[in-house]
């Protein structure tokens, strides 16, 4: 089973946390399946950086969030846009195989890359006496 937890990181008395997907029974801080944001208690006023569309999917597929995580996703969801202090990251694009076509057909043509400017040949520098060079055909 997998929840979502906090993981310690930082120094003695400079806690900070990851917010992470992690097997229920592997340690606090032991291997994790993904980083899905962070938790700073130690700023004034402290910042929460989640990853919503990645919390979402991962409770959408099962996992369970602990107290903790689920009282910052519960400020997370009321406050954000509002101050500043907690900043859900903005959506990636998740395309699938079924969703594709029906990504692609939302997605602008792509653009033509713009002719190449020409440029005039500079004048060749001079040649000293006993060098020799050769002339690179200009294209």
């Amino acid at each position: 089973m997998l929840k979502l937890r906090l993981t310690r990181m930082g120094s003695k008395d400079k806690a900070h946390y990851r917010v992470v997907v992690q097997e229920a029974r592997s340690k606090r801080d032991g291997r994790y399946v993904e980083n899905v944001g962070y938790y700073n208690p130690r700023t004034e006023p402290s910042t929460i950086v989640l990853k919503m569309d990645r919390v979402d999917y991962w409770i959408g597929v099962g996992a369970q969030p602990s107290d903790s995580v689920a009282s910052l996703l519960r400020r997370a969801r009321i406050t954000a846009g509002g101050e500043g202090t907690v900043v859900a990251a903005a959506p990636a694009p998740v395309v699938t195989a079924v969703a594709a076509p029906a990504v692609a057909a939302t997605m602008p043509a792509p653009t033509p890359d713009p002719a190449p400017v020409l440029v005039p040949d500079a004048p060749t520098p001079a040649v000293e006496v006993g060098e020799t060079t050769t002339a690179a055909p200009s294209a």
